[in-house]
């Protein structure tokens, strides 16, 4: 129990993170959970009633997994439509008539009226000022907005002057963070393809800094943004229940990655500020199954098993209001990342390096 609770903070939780022996962390909690029931029941009844739940965990665990399945990319372009000032909704080959840009960013979008419009005024500053010489575009994912979010942000590309650089894929019903961005990702035509959050928490101009932590030599066709250094400070605006749940996912990350035979380096997986190459966002987004909020840990898992390195770089990020998840969605993504870990353990979900 000691041990169990040493891991679960936060800095050991951390520094356990690059995982050597991916066992280690199903076997800790086993002996946790095996240690309450043998206090409670005996050590003959108590290891009973574990097999019996860890049996009827796991199986649930597949069941449910059968219900998620992953899209082929080449078959989902064809049938994204793309919403453009003053144009009727349209294929993507229509749109871009087979060319590509240089680079593509993915916003996803659920009720942003009120706070894309910096987003999108501090992007075109940035892509205007500092990417001179690169096309570009902006990719908006509307996850079946209720408010005039695809309205707000059609009526920014005519006030930017950028009509041919904006488009806007809407989803309908609402999916889910994650089942939005992949439909982004998919709608795009970028040699690099970066997610970016429609909060604009992170700042824009650390694109440079994703971009130069790539290298094809080391095959680090991945780099994401993290906050992890500034942990510290964060601790003390969190509520009690907010600092355990935190911990707790964590220890879903971690786990996910162990049982799933992956370590990782990454202390920040859920900034929503990444960069891909072309080839690493289709490949791993046509290898994930999640819609909502957990399907950044599935996408690095994925990312793993096809054999590209993630680059971590810090960035620099500010908290925005009404940017908290709900202590729901928290404990939904703790367990959709155990159904992860499981799903891929027992091969019921694969990761194929897919034929672009």
């Amino acid at each position: 129990s000691y041990s169990f609770c040493t891991l679960l903070h936060t800095d050991t939780m951390k520094e356990y993170l690059p995982i050597k022996y991916p066992l280690s962390t199903g076997i800790l909690v086993l002996g946790f959970v095996y240690g309450i029931l043998q206090a409670l029941l005996g050590t003959v009844l108590g290891l009973v009633v574990l097999v019996v739940l860890l049996a009827v965990f796991v199986g649930a665990c597949l069941l449910v997994g059968k219900k998620y399945f992953k899209e082929d990319v080449k078959e989902r372009r064809k049938a994204i439509k793309l919403l453009m000032v003053g144009e009727p909704e349209r294929s993507i080959e229509e749109c871009r008539e087979g060319k590509n840009v240089d680079i593509s960013i993915v916003v996803p979008c659920y009720n942003e009226e009120n706070r894309i419009e910096r987003m999108l005024k501090e992007t075109v500053e940035y892509l205007r000022e500092k990417e001179k010489g690169r096309e570009w575009e902006i990719v908006i994912a509307d996850d079946g907005s209720s408010d005039s979010s695809v309205h707000t942000c059609l009526k920014l590309a005519v006030g930017y002057g950028i009509q041919k650089n904006l488009k806007v894929v809407a989803v309908k019903p609402n999916r889910g963070k994650g089942y939005a961005v992949r439909q982004g990702v998919f709608a795009s035509s970028g040699s690099l393809i970066l997610m970016a959050d429609a909060d604009a928490a992170s700042d824009i101009n650390e694109f440079h800094a994703l971009e130069a932590s790539l290298s094809p030599t080391t095959n680090t066709c991945i780099a994401v943004g993290s906050r992890a250094h500034m942990e510290e400070d964060s601790k003390a605006s969190r509520t009690p229940v907010r600092t355990l749940l935190m911990v707790l996912f964590h220890f879903c990350v971690v786990f996910t990655f162990a049982f799933s035979h992956r370590y990782t380096h990454i202390k920040d997986t859920q900034c929503g500020f990444k960069l891909f190459t072309r080839e690493a966002a289709f490949k791993t987004f046509s290898n994930i199954r999640l819609e909502r909020w957990a399907f950044d840990v599935e996408l690095l898992v994925a990312a793993s098993i096809l054999g590209y390195n993630v680059s971590e770089v810090q960035i620099k990020w500010e908290e925005i209001d009404g940017s908290h998840m709900s202590v729901k969605g928290m404990v939904r993504m703790g367990l959709e990342l155990l159904l992860t870990s499981i799903c891929i353990r027992f091969g019921l979900w694969d990761v194929q390096d897919v034929d672009l």
